[in-house]
């Protein structure tokens, strides 16, 4: 047992340092590339394909680390831990937006639902997790249903948002048929 908890920090941290190098390493070369460049000029392709890269490194290394000790069956049940979590936080995310736009641009309402989001997934998570190991990360049975009522929420958020800005359109003399 002790062998595998060597191993799981050992595989924690392994991680942590390969998503370092890579993601530095693009984020310094973007830098590198762009050092030429008078200041607020439009980076070229090459730096944001860089930039994008380092942005996604985390979930690319953890992607090939994932492959590479646990094959495809590791790779599909960290593709179904991934999608729960963003769907969940693509729909949080509209919330949030919603909240934000009903409180006229106001932030703390938003950053208290942020706050508040953050602590409660501490307590009641829809992403269990084997106690023996704490890497080890597999849906749990609310996942998928918490996702749906994520997304039903953010659903009708969106739809709320649309109707808002074509009757505010229609108002101002333009006309909502555009859209």
């Amino acid at each position: 047992e002790v062998e595998g908890k060597r191993s799981a920090a050992g595989s924690l941290l392994g991680f942590f340092a390969l998503t370092y190098v890579v993601t530095w390493t693009c984020f310094i070369a973007a830098v590198a590339l762009s050092g030429n460049r008078p200041p607020g000029a439009h980076p070229g392709p090459g730096i944001q394909a860089l930039v994008l890269l380092g942005t996604f490194a985390p979930s690319l290394v953890a992607l090939g680390l994932t492959a590479r000790a646990e094959g495809e069956a590791g790779l599909r049940h960290l593709w179904t831990v991934l999608s729960v979590y963003l769907l969940q936080v693509t729909a949080l995310s509209v919330a949030i937006a919603w909240l934000y736009w009903r409180t006229n641009g106001s932030l703390l309402l938003p950053m208290l639902m942020h706050a508040a989001t953050n602590n409660t997934t501490d307590v009641v998570s829809s992403i269990g997790r084997t106690p023996t190991n704490p890497i080890t990360w597999s849906t749990s049975p609310m996942g998928w249903p918490t996702t749906a009522l994520l997304w039903i929420a953010a659903a009708c958020f969106l739809v709320r948002m649309r109707r808002a800005e074509l009757i505010a359109r229609s108002t101002d003399g333009e006309s909502a048929d555009a859209f």
